[in-house]
């Protein structure tokens, strides 16, 4: 199936439209620096590929479209980018300093509640 034809997919570009709008609402839910973040990771776009997947995988007999789980998927993949962005001191993101989104690249950090729990079980 081409691009074109996913496209065309009845219902599709609807279930987009509302899903950005749900995306910023949930980005924009709790204010702080939280919602500054995400609201720069959702303004840096995307193919938003994972909420699509969910819309065609979803029955055509489903009354409505699966928008949380759309959104859901959304925000999970944007918060691993940010945080890759963060482990990797990435300096660019989609052509964009990634320092406007994670600011103090580069900087040294702390370590995550995973390599603390690491470093615990080699004692």
């Amino acid at each position: 199936m081409t691009q074109l034809a996913v496209d065309a997919t009845p219902g599709l570009a609807p279930y987009m439209a509302a899903l950005e709008q749900r995306l910023a609402q949930a980005t924009a839910r709790r204010p702080g620096r939280a919602a500054a973040v995400a609201g720069e990771a959702l303004a840096a776009g995307g193919k938003r590929l994972r909420p699509r997947l969910c819309f065609l995988a979803t029955p055509r007999a489903e009354t409505a479209p699966p928008l949380a789980a759309g959104v859901a998927v959304e925000l999970v993949h944007m918060a691993t980018l940010v945080h890759d962005d963060l482990v990797d001191g990435a300096r660019m993101r989609r052509g964009a300093p990634a320092e406007r989104i994670c600011p103090n690249v580069g900087e040294p950090r702390k370590l995550s509640g995973r390599s603390k729990l690491v470093q615990l079980n080699a004692l």
